[in-house]
C-alpha cells in the first residue's frame, strides 16, 4: 500500500484479476476534494494484451453515490509509467474528467 498526505492507493493489481467483483485498483483520496481541480490519469504501465488496446472502468464515490464510465487505451503493451508529460497524447494514457463521470459537466 502506498501512502502519503493526500491519499492512499490501496490496491495495485500487478495481473489481471480472473474476478469479476473486484479487479478495481483502489485509490482513497483524503479530505474534501474539489473534482474541478482534480484531473485522473490512468497508465497502462506492463503488460502485453490484445492488439486493439486496453479497456477498463472507473468507478468514483462522491457525495454517497458512486459513479461509473468505460475508458479505452489504445497501447498494445505498457510503458512502464513513462511519458506522463504527454499523457493527453499517448495511446499509454487517458486522463478522465471526474466532473464528466460524475454528471456534473
Amino acid at each position: 500500500m502506498n501512502r502519503s498526505r493526500e491519499g492512499i492507493h490501496v490496491k495495485d493489481w500487478l495481473t489481471s484479476p480472473e474476478v469479476d467483483n473486484n479487479g478495481f485498483e483502489t485509490v482513497e483520496i483524503r479530505g474534501p476534494v474539489d473534482l474541478r481541480q482534480l484531473t485522473i490519469g490512468v497508465n497502462f504501465y506492463d503488460g502485453d494484451p490484445i492488439a486493439a488496446g486496453v479497456d477498463g472502468t472507473i468507478r468514483i464515490e462522491a457525495g454517497g453515490r458512486v459513479y461509473q464510465s468505460p475508458f479505452h487505451l489504445r497501447a498494445s503493451r505498457g510503458n512502464g509509467g513513462g511519458d506522463s508529460a504527454g499523457r493527453l497524447h499517448s495511446p499509454f494514457w487517458t486522463v478522465l474528467d471526474p466532473m464528466v463521470i460524475t454528471k456534473q459537466r
